[in-house]
């Protein structure tokens, strides 16, 4: 019995030590390899992406979807890309919301769909309702930024300024579209413009030939006289330069002449051109959509203004003043269809 039981026990142990290993071998082989695969980097959340605009570069990490625009211009820009304002600041101050935009923005509120904030008048627009808004971007002109007010917009929110003097709207306009992730707008924009644009010099091809030389004035009041108006790069010397036109320019001597002041209405017979538009604008900005109607009944109203050559031709043009506030491609469309009508209305 000795014998055997020390051959059951032997038996016992060998078929111990058998499961041990097999049970060894099993965890092992179900235990993740936890450094046999490499260690796979963190993503990012999202593609950053630096903006260099007039006042520096500012970096954007999403597309923004709250955006606040500090003036026409911009909002002309923005509504061309098929974006919606979150909150404005326009030509007059005023708080709470654009709750009928189409009847307080001109020209633009139409297109607006929704109710933006309003972040008061474009000069001074308010601080506190832009921090209350908690924009994801804020658009503004690079004069809106002087006296350190970049470095407050920019606590607020990431700020984009621009300059319309460095390549015009058409500049601006793609480097907004970069910024919003909109750049796929740009090419159908372009297209349709320029498909206005040639249908436009081919309707003005004649009056082109016989009288090419625009000037253009700006007054709210006669009696205060005339600003000459173009003399620098505008959306209305861009435009009438590509259709064809050429744009009279005060001399040298006449210029400093003047210097800030404007050109009285006897300085006008002085000005040699073939035509003349007067751009109208009224001290309040909230009345300004008839100013230029009244400019003109006035004019017909003035002996000397009568007696002008380019008056007795009938080459004198009125138009809205409020549009070279917001000279961008939806402004632009306006003149040209302004501009068309009052000079195809002769022909």
């Amino acid at each position: 019995m000795t014998t055997i039981s020390r051959l059951v026990r032997s038996l016992l142990l060998f078929a111990l030590t058998i499961l041990l290993v097999w049970g060894c071998n099993r965890t092992l082989s179900t235990t993740p390899h936890l450094t046999s695969e490499p260690i796979q980097p963190i993503q990012p959340a999202a593609n950053c992406q630096s903006i260099e605009h007039a006042a520096g570069s500012t970096k954007i990490c999403r597309q923004p979807q709250k955006i606040a625009v500090l003036s026409p211009y911009l909002l002309d820009i923005l509504l061309s890309l098929g974006e919606q304002p979150a909150g404005y600041a326009g030509t007059s101050i005023g708080q709470g919301q654009f709750d009928h935009p189409a009847h307080q923005i001109p020209y633009l509120g139409n297109r607006i769909i929704t109710q933006p904030m309003n972040l008061g008048d474009r000069t001074y627009p308010s601080l506190e309702a832009l921090a209350s808004l908690k924009p994801d971007l804020i658009l503004g002109e690079l004069w809106q930024g002087s006296q350190g007010k970049y470095d407050l917009f920019s606590q607020i929110a990431p700020t984009i300024l621009i300059d319309d003097q460095q390549g015009g709207w058409q500049s601006n306009l793609q480097l907004i579209a970069k910024a919003m992730g909109r750049l796929d707008v740009i090419q159908p924009l372009m297209f349709a413009r320029e498909q206005r644009m040639s249908a436009a010099r081919q309707q003005l091809n004649a009056i082109v030939q016989a009288n090419p030389r625009i000037l253009l004035l700006s007054s709210g009041d006669l009696a205060n006289g005339f600003y000459a108006y173009g003399q620098d790069r505008s959306v209305y010397s861009d435009l009438l330069e590509a259709l064809g036109f050429k744009m009279t320019r005060l001399n040298d001597s006449m210029l400093e002449a003047i210097g800030a002041a404007p050109l009285s209405l006897e300085m006008l017979p002085q000005l040699d051109t073939d035509m003349l538009i007067v751009l109208g604008w009224d001290s309040n900005p909230n009345q300004n959509s008839l100013a230029w109607k009244r400019l003109q009944q006035k004019w017909n109203q003035t002996r000397l203004l009568k007696a002008l050559p380019v008056s007795q031709a009938g080459r004198v043009y009125f138009m809205d003043g409020h549009l070279t506030m917001l000279r961008g491609p939806i402004a632009e469309a306006y003149i040209l269809n302004d501009l068309l009508k009052q000079l195809t209305s002769k022909m």
